[in-house]
Parts: C-alpha cells; sequence; structure tokens
C-alpha cells in the first residue's frame, strides 16, 4: 500500500489539483505467500494488518489521493473507510459498473477532492 502510493504521488502531472485515487480489489486480508515467511517470523501475525490500517489511515489523512477498496465477496471496511463489497454471485454488467464508479467519486468527496 505505501508502494502504490507513493508511486501513484510520483506519476502525477505538475497539476496539483488533479484527482488521485487508488484503487484496491482483494479477496482477503493481507499475508505473505508463505506461512513461515520472514515478515512472519520476526513480528507477531497482527504484524501485516496493522501495518495496513496504518498506512491506509495515514494516506487518508494526507489528503494526497483517495483509497477505495474493492472486496471480492468480502467487507473490507476493516481497512478501507470507503469500500465496496462485490457479490461474487452478480453478473459483471453496467449496473456493477455504474456502481463501482459512484464509490470511486464518493471516496475523492470524502477526501475533498
Amino acid at each position: 500500500m505505501q508502494w502504490a502510493c507513493s508511486r501513484l504521488a510520483d506519476n502525477t502531472t505538475a497539476d496539483e489539483g488533479a484527482r488521485r485515487l487508488l484503487v484496491v480489489i482483494s479477496d482477503g486480508s493481507p499475508c505473505d505467500s508463505a506461512c513461515d515467511s520472514a515478515t512472519n517470523m520476526a513480528n507477531d501475525e497482527q504484524y501485516l494488518d496493522s501495518h495496513l490500517k496504518q498506512v491506509v489511515a495515514q494516506q487518508t489523512r494526507s489528503g494526497r489521493q483517495a483509497i477505495l477498496g474493492l472486496g471480492v465477496g468480502l467487507d473490507l471496511s476493516a481497512y478501507y473507510p470507503n469500500q465496496l463489497i462485490i457479490d461474487l454471485e452478480r453478473t459483471l454488467d453496467n449496473a456493477l459498473a455504474d456502481e463501482i464508479v459512484y464509490h470511486m467519486a464518493l471516496a475523492c468527496r470524502h477526501q475533498g477532492m
């Protein structure tokens, strides 16, 4: 998340009024791919979860970009204040695309963009 926010900030135009929105699509909480990864061995089991919450809060407070979490079949409100649950049973159609765009605009409005 830190890397993505930094990259987004670095790749924006010189126009400081430009809107920046990071859309995160997730199917679960943050984790390393291996149970015995260096991250898990060096930290408590809630480290990645806590770190993600901290980074999202910090980036949201900074006002440099808005963040929208799209949860694939799950609620991401524990991580992202602006989030939408995408129902896996629902057909990917124009109505869903409109709902996603609406939530993207809402996320930007919450950030004052």
